[in-house]
């Protein structure tokens, strides 16, 4: 029996309804749990210019004149309780890092930073940073109630790890500094046996300066697991 046009009309519309839009992308939420511990120390690239020495790149932006961190000499990242925040499940991250001294006119050998956040399971979002900086005896603590979605925690985690997928090729403005910042996955690569999306980053500032980096972003946990960045690599210590 041959059903009613406008039957036919309401499969199509049923249909369309249910299919995912081809340029849609499935976020997938980082995949943590209590407990675990991440690990990494940085070293020289062999072969490569120590672009770190050279003067830093900065902007300013709404909280005044700002620099871009080098990477850390040491950092460990301990993944804590899970937690509701908002009505949905979300994860504490903590982060030690030992960074090396890189503002002009300060003395000291090094910096010591400590991070507290949460992230949101459910959404990717992560919420409620709190910074701990001590420089010799001087000490100076933020918060923030939330990360852009473009900005990455310590380098290991940021909510547009959550829409990767092979391809992926965005730009995102930062309204705050002016800063331009693009990400694109080139290609996979295994590290430490675990298939990770190797990841190109360009922060163009509005100072005509660029930061170029890469980042491994762990397929399945989406958490970055090395980083290269002026001549430098951040990895998971073996």
């Amino acid at each position: 029996m041959r059903l009613p046009s406008s039957w036919g009309v309401l499969a199509c519309v049923l249909l369309t309804l249910s299919t995912p839009s081809a340029g849609a992308v499935e976020k997938v939420m980082p995949k943590v749990k209590a407990g675990d511990r991440f690990s990494y120390v940085t070293k020289a690239q062999e072969g490569a210019k120590d672009e770190s020495k050279e003067k830093r790149p900065g902007f300013a932006d709404t909280r005044g004149t700002a620099m871009v961190s080098p990477l850390p000499t040491r950092e460990t990242v301990t993944i804590g309780d899970t937690a509701v925040c908002k009505e949905h499940k979300c994860v504490e991250i903590e982060v030690e890092q030992v960074l090396p001294p890189f503002v002009p006119g300060i003395k000291v050998d090094s910096f010591g930073k400590k991070i507290k956040a949460l992230i949101d399971l459910q959404s990717g979002d992560v919420l409620d940073i709190r910074t701990t900086l001590t420089m010799g005896s001087s000490v100076s603590e933020s918060a923030e109630l939330r990360y852009q979605p473009e900005s990455t925690v310590a380098e290991f985690y940021g909510p547009w790890m959550a829409d990767l997928k092979d391809g992926y090729n965005q730009s995102f403005n930062i309204a705050s500094s002016g800063e331009v910042r693009t990400f694109r996955v080139s290609n996979r690569e295994k590290i430490a046996g675990h298939d990770c999306f190797v990841v190109e980053r360009i922060r163009h500032l509005p100072s005509n300066q660029s930061l170029a980096a890469k980042l491994w972003v762990d397929v399945q946990r989406r958490v970055a697991l090395r980083v290269e960045q002026e001549g430098q690599i951040m990895s998971l210590e073996q």
